[in-house]
């Protein structure tokens, strides 16, 4: 049988930890790559896979360029979309994909297919005999209106959200 090591993270919001969204900032770079350097450093050993289930990050411009990084220490990264990686954050991230959500990933599975980055949407891939599957997902108000039993207004929905949740914050 054929060895592969993988290593795994999910749940990365980038930017949670590079507060810089600027691109033109004379840290920005510096900030996303020392992101990428601390996520190596948890890995326990060097890996041939890395996947990343999900959860990304918020902004494209820096989801790129932290993968760029990564892709320099590890061959193969296998990316599977999370609900924060179709939000739209601010006005002009929402204005450039005409407010769609599916816009923002294309331009992610777009890139990532120009870059040797796989990004699973519901298939399947081999790698060194062994198959990765992966399906991203993302929340909404039929979860919330099948554990209340009634049909809920997406006012009321996102009040819930933005009080229980991280995800607008």
């Amino acid at each position: 049988m054929n060895k592969i090591t993988i290593g795994y993270i999910s749940d990365i919001h980038a930017d949670f930890y590079c507060k810089e969204y600027n691109l033109e900032h004379q840290n920005y770079k510096k900030l996303v790559k020392n992101f990428a350097t601390t996520l190596l450093s948890t890995l326990e050993e060097q890996v041939d896979v890395l996947i990343i289930a999900g959860d990304l990050g918020h902004r494209n411009d820096q989801n790129k360029l932290l993968l760029q990084y990564l892709k320099e220490k590890i061959s193969r990264i296998v990316l599977v979309t999370g609900n924060h990686c179709l939000y739209l954050v601010s006005d002009s991230i929402g204005e450039k994909f005409n407010w769609d959500s599916f816009g923002r990933e294309k331009e992610m599975i777009d890139f990532c297919k120009s870059n040797g980055i796989d990004y699973l949407t519901g298939g399947s891939i081999e790698i060194n005999g062994f198959t990765i599957s992966g399906l991203g997902m993302f929340w909404d108000k039929s979860y919330a209106e099948m554990l209340s039993g009634k049909e809920m207004s997406n006012s009321v929905i996102h009040e819930m959200y933005e009080g229980y949740m991280n995800d607008l914050r």
